[in-house]
Formats: structure tokens, C-alpha cells, sequence
């Protein structure tokens, strides 16, 4: 467990360091290789399904397609890093792996499947390095002032596999 909330603690320090280096005017501009999406849209995703984790580590019960969509978050800069911030303090109380349900709703359809802690934490991390990938395709494609930390959105298994 401690492994897994060090790993997403990382990349969420790898985001800050990105996230800091864009304007707001660049970090909320809609992209066309994103079909108009934006990189401020990416990270507040991102926030938005630890939130969900961590909700769920409190209530037993973790739904990641019922989440708050705070816009300031993909709007500004410092409001994005004050959450990841917020967010990885939170991360560090997560102590224990137990039994939550994983709810899912699609189509106005609720299905809830058996899960734990762990389990949605390395979904969770999963998820993230696949949103760090798309932030450095946008960013290496319309900013080339920002400057990507080693191995940003690139996952472990990857990086194993390529020290071989």
C-alpha cells in the first residue's frame, strides 16, 4: 500500500511540475490535437478520480462516474496545484487496504462490483499516467517551453522494461 500511494504521490508532484510551467491562457486553451480539449480539462480529470478514491476510501463505496467537476481547476493554475497539493496530503492517510464496493453507471444503469482499497488505488494510478501521457502530447505539440520531468507519462512496467 505504501508503495502505491508513494508512486501516485509522485506523479502528482510530476503534474505540479508541469502544471506550474504552463500560463493560464496556455493551460486552459482548447487544442486541436485534444479535439478541443484542454490540458487544465486533463488535469482536473485527474484530480477529480482521486477525489473519487478518496471519498470512497471514507465511505466504502467508490464511483468514478459521479464526480464534481470543478472548472476553476482546469482554469487556473495555482487552483490546480493547491489541489494537488490538498490531494496528496489526503493520499498519506489512506493506511489500510479493506472491501469497498466499485459502483459503475452507464446508461442510467447502476452496477456495483466488489473491490478494495488497493485495487482502486492502482487503478487510480493507472489512470493517471495515461492523462500525463496526453498532457505531454499537447504540450510537446503547442508549447515547447515546458519542460516534462523523466519518464512523464510513461508507466512503470515501461520503464522496467526499458532498463532491461
Amino acid at each position: 500500500m505504501k508503495h502505491l500511494i508513494q508512486s501516485n504521490s509522485h506523479l502528482l508532484k510530476q503534474l505540479s511540475e508541469v502544471v506550474l510551467q504552463l500560463k493560464d491562457d496556455d493551460y486552459a486553451l482548447p487544442l486541436d490535437i485534444y479535439s478541443g480539449s484542454t490540458i487544465g480539462q486533463h488535469t482536473r480529470h485527474v484530480l477529480c478520480f482521486f477525489d473519487c478514491f478518496l471519498q470512497g476510501c471514507l465511505t466504502g463505496k467508490v464511483c468514478f462516474d459521479n464526480r464534481e467537476r470543478k472548472i476553476t481547476i482546469e482554469q487556473n493554475v495555482q487552483i490546480a496545484c493547491d489541489e494537488i497539493k490538498r490531494i496528496s496530503q489526503l493520499l498519506t492517510t489512506v493506511k489500510e487496504d479493506k472491501n469497498i464496493t466499485l459502483q459503475s453507471i452507464a446508461d442510467g444503469i447502476v452496477t456495483n462490483v466488489s473491490s478494495t482499497v488497493l485495487r482502486e488505488l492502482l487503478y487510480v494510478l493507472e489512470h493517471t499516467v495515461h492523462h500525463l501521457a496526453i498532457i505531454k502530447i499537447g504540450a510537446l505539440h503547442h508549447f515547447s517551453y515546458v519542460h516534462f520531468p523523466q519518464n512523464f507519462g510513461v508507466a512503470q512496467s515501461t520503464i522496467d522494461y526499458n532498463k532491461q
